[in-house]
């Protein structure tokens, strides 16, 4: 680590670069920076002034995820300043800047909605009843398939031709004999 390098260079007395480059606070700093990962740089970043708020809502929004809900900025706002209060904080207030550094300390995202997280609406067992005997009846009644033992299978399906200009309907049969049409 460059900091730790530098700090054991200028650790000699005669050296004077110490003062020159202000170098003091990193040699005040060096049993700690001793003890750093090898991939943190230093010490940056602010702490947070309210760590045992944080917890707790970093605890909501993990509930919150694991549930399938998601989560907005605006909620974790809401939910900080709700706990702010229980916990009688007077200067806390909770504003988009402390919000993207809360998330940014506690290495929190916001994502995109997933389909898991979309509530069913009310009346689905109701509407999937409706388009299963849609489709029963209309799609694939008993009377539009032919059967296998007779020839060859064939859905016979009404095509409306008023969308290509003409007034009447017709039956539409793929590969069908001339003599089976006929009935």
């Amino acid at each position: 680590m460059l900091m730790i390098w530098v700090v054991t260079w200028v650790s000699d007395p005669a050296n004077n670069s110490q003062v020159h480059y202000g170098l003091l606070y990193w040699r005040k700093q060096e049993s700690e920076l001793r003890q750093l990962r090898k991939t943190k740089l230093s010490f940056r970043g602010n702490k947070a002034r309210w760590p045992e708020l944080e917890d707790r809502v970093e605890q909501l929004v993990v509930l919150q995820r694991t549930t399938g809900r998601g989560v907005s900025t605006v909620t974790i706002r809401q939910k900080a300043k709700a706990i702010a209060e229980e916990m009688d904080m007077e200067h806390f207030q909770g504003g988009r800047p402390w919000c993207f550094r809360f998330m940014r300390r506690q290495y929190l995202s916001i994502r995109a909605r997933t389909t898991l997280a979309q509530r069913l609406p009310v009346d689905y067992q109701e509407k999937v009843a409706i388009f299963r005997t849609y489709c029963r009846d209309k799609i694939t009644a008993p009377s539009h398939i032919k059967e296998a033992a007779e020839g060859k299978l064939c859905h016979h399906m009404r095509v409306d031709c008023r969308r290509m200009g003409y007034d009447t309907d017709f039956m539409y049969c793929k590969s069908l004999h001339k003599s089976q049409h006929q009935h």
